[in-house]
């Protein structure tokens, strides 16, 4: 006869003590220092990535300096109560949010940011791909916008060996590796898996080992076969709600647009400049002199006034002078020191986003394609539109443009000229999406249904807020 299990202590407070960050460090610096009155923020991610966590670590700190906090979910039929002033309102599972839910979370919402109370809220996709009201999700992208990504493997085990330790039993590698290779590497999941094998190895009187998680297996695959069939799942089983809708449009209709930016969008760092800054390290300039030169040319993109023609000749010139073979290898080494130390899962799990969704995608950027070609594959995205180098009948630079450069308009006639060729336009995409970080991009970002200021410029993110564009924040840039 199996013993019963009793309880072994209370589940841990979810707080930012005990959130493991990963990836996630600068939504949680921004959520540990937030204060009612701060603009909104939204939460996106896959499920295990620490959302709903974040929310409660921020409700218990509120709650802790004496704050009243609402908290509202899909789980929470509505009509929500409204009588309360909460200085803290949250919303968690938005994708899931019913008809009801949303004109209940839209009054809700409007009420607290006129009063100055802080708004928190998260979903599984973007604020823009919420499948919500139209004005309910303007709002939700108003304010900062944070995707989170889930724990890499090493942080895993580390939680679930914390945990493991924290029931006062032993979680060996093995089960552990067992675990992470049979089930998904979703946290909560893998708690909810301890939890069942904790309570078995209680039950029989033995210890955790992988034949004992092996029985536990068994033992419940052997009660769901003599269950009687519930009958077939439903087609979008799984699905947000929306999905499946969305989905089948695509595959009938026309396909949705995103364009990125670069520098100081996908990437923390200015890849054009950071290449001139290689250059020095591998010798092929003079440092102080081009230093000042690049430094120069920076402040001028930053402020709005590059010469690009000027800047081209300025970059290419050290190009001129060397081989095939040592751009190849001097490039190589740029990738492997700088670019790919500097790609953060936040702008790959964008993209994958984007691409998941069946969008058309392009990366669409003013540093010149020789810089940026491989950057470009490394987030798998094909279509590359930059400032293209100039080559003479042997394939040496120039020193010149060659057409017109991805700058300003010119990124919206490089794009449209893009779009022709492949027989369609502008206005054949139901939704545009553009992500990019700088006001020089404004003629881009006015042709979007979407436009996102992402890791945003204090010019743009002002211009953004002023004409209710959503802002995103990857990370921190380096600017």
């Amino acid at each position: 006869m199996r013993q019963i299990p009793l309880a072994i202590g209370p589940e841990p407070l979810q707080s930012f003590g005990n959130f493991l960050p990963g990836d996630n460090a600068g939504a949680l610096a921004h959520l540990i220092a937030i204060a009612p009155g701060a603009p909104p923020v939204y939460l996106w991610g896959p499920a295990g990535s620490g959302k709903s966590h974040l929310l409660h670590a921020v409700e218990l700190q509120a709650r802790l300096q004496g704050a009243q906090v609402a908290w509202f979910s899909a789980t929470n039929a509505a009509p929500w109560p409204a009588d309360d002033e909460p200085d803290w309102l949250i919303f968690d599972d938005c994708h899931d949010f019913d008809e009801a839910q949303q004109h209940a979370a839209f009054a809700l919402f409007v009420d607290a940011t006129s009063r100055g109370a802080a708004v928190l809220a998260a979903g599984s996709v973007p604020p823009v791909d919420l499948a919500v009201r139209e004005d309910l999700r303007t709002r939700l992208g108003w304010g900062h916008v944070f995707a989170l990504v889930p724990l890499g493997e090493a942080e895993v085990r580390a939680t679930l060996r914390s945990e493991a330790d924290r029931r006062g039993t032993f979680l060996s590698d093995e089960v552990t590796g067992y675990l992470l290779t049979r089930y998904t590497r979703d946290l909560k999941h893998l708690m909810a898996q301890l939890d069942r094998l904790d309570a078995f190895s209680l039950s029989t009187h033995r210890a955790i080992t992988v034949p004992l998680l092996k029985q536990m297996l068994a033992d419940e695959s052997g009660r769901e076969t003599s269950r009687p069939s519930a009958g077939p799942l439903p087609s979008a089983a799984g699905l947000p709600r929306g999905a499946a809708q969305v989905r089948s449009d695509k595959r009938g209709g026309s396909m949705d647009l995103a364009l990125f930016d670069l520098d100081h969008t996908l990437l923390p760092i200015d890849s054009d400049h950071a290449w001139g800054e290689f250059m020095q390290r591998l010798g092929w300039v003079e440092p102080e002199a081009f230093r000042r030169g690049n430094d120069a040319f920076y402040a001028q993109y930053q402020a709005g006034r590059l010469d690009i023609e000027a800047y081209i000749a300025f970059a290419a010139a050290p190009l001129q002078r060397r081989s095939p073979a040592e751009l190849a290898a001097g490039h190589a080494r740029f990738m492997r020191e700088v670019i790919v130390p500097a790609i953060q899962p936040q702008a790959r799990a964008l993209v994958e986003h984007h691409r998941a969704q069946g969008n058309l995608l392009a990366l669409v950027t003013s540093t010149n394609d020789f810089v940026v070609a491989p950057i470009a594959a490394a987030f798998a995205i094909e279509t590359l539109i930059a400032t293209r180098l100039e080559r003479d009948a042997a394939g040496a630079f120039t020193g010149r443009i060659d057409g017109m450069p991805a700058f300003r308009e010119g990124k919206v006639a490089r794009v449209g000229q893009w779009l022709a060729g492949r027989g369609a336009g502008w206005g054949d995409f139901d939704r545009i999406s553009v992500y990019s970080d700088s006001p020089n991009d404004l003629p881009l970002l006015e042709r979007a249904t979407d436009p996102v200021a992402t890791n945003p410029s204090p010019e743009l993110e002002a211009l953004a807020r002023q004409r209710g564009w959503r802002v995103l924040r990857l990370f921190e840039s380096s600017r």
